[in-house]
């Protein structure tokens, strides 16, 4: 497939990072999104390997690597660590997709598709850590919140998973890449997703608040 073609579609998103790499997994081209997302600039990404931009994260992406391989199709994975330019440790949802020339079944290409999932990350450690607490003894109004507030965040992720599923399946069949309901489709994905994050960011500032006030 035309890589650049494919990735038009996607070069204005500011929460959805997609890159193209060859089959030594060097990438060749990206949008900012991720870029930003991997705390490095375009020109460090071009020509440098997933293992020089990502460190130990380009690690824990292999078991999907080698799973997009053997399957030939797109693999989703939640992966975790700590990039080599940021301060913290950080997570995502990562589509890996194997790319190959038509008629031949060797790969040719990756491309990937990630968004940041830290700001959940944090929360579900958070409350997972709160509610481990020896001296965590809620009314029944805090249990009731802490309870619904997970499983609206496990509702997020599932949404997030199966939405961006339908997004990388679109985008990554060859037939498909001149589509033209692809673009507003992924613009209208990238707002919610700005704005979700938005709003995860602040219920990640309010729960101590909340669940600890302060005299």
């Amino acid at each position: 497939m035309n890589a650049r073609q494919w990735l038009t579609h996607f070069s204005h998103a500011s929460a959805i990072g997609v890159g193209i790499r060859d089959a030594q997994n060097r990438y060749r081209c990206l949008n900012t999104a991720l870029a930003r997302n991997n705390c490095a600039s375009l020109e460090d990404h071009l020509e440098n390997t997933i293992y020089d931009v990502l460190g130990e994260v380009a690690i824990a992406l292999e078991p999907s690597l080698h799973k997009a391989a053997m399957t030939g199709n797109p693999i989703l994975a939640r992966v975790r660590g700590n990039l080599p330019n940021a301060a913290k440790r950080s997570e995502w949802m990562t589509w890996q997709l194997p790319l190959a020339r038509p008629g031949y079944r060797k790969i040719a290409g990756w491309g990937s598709v990630v968004v940041d999932i830290t700001p959940v990350a944090r929360v579900e450690s958070f409350l997972s850590t709160v509610i481990s607490r020896p001296d965590f003894s809620p009314d029944a109004e805090t249990a009731g919140f802490v309870c619904g507030l997970q499983y609206a965040l496990e509702g997020y992720s599932s949404a997030l998973s199966s939405t961006m599923n339908t997004v990388v399946q679109r985008a990554w069949q060859t037939e498909q890449i001149v589509d033209d309901q692809m673009t507003p489709f992924i613009h209208a994905m990238d707002e919610r997703l700005v704005e979700m994050r938005r709003l995860i960011e602040n219920i990640e500032a309010s729960l101590e608040h909340c669940l600890y006030p302060r005299n």
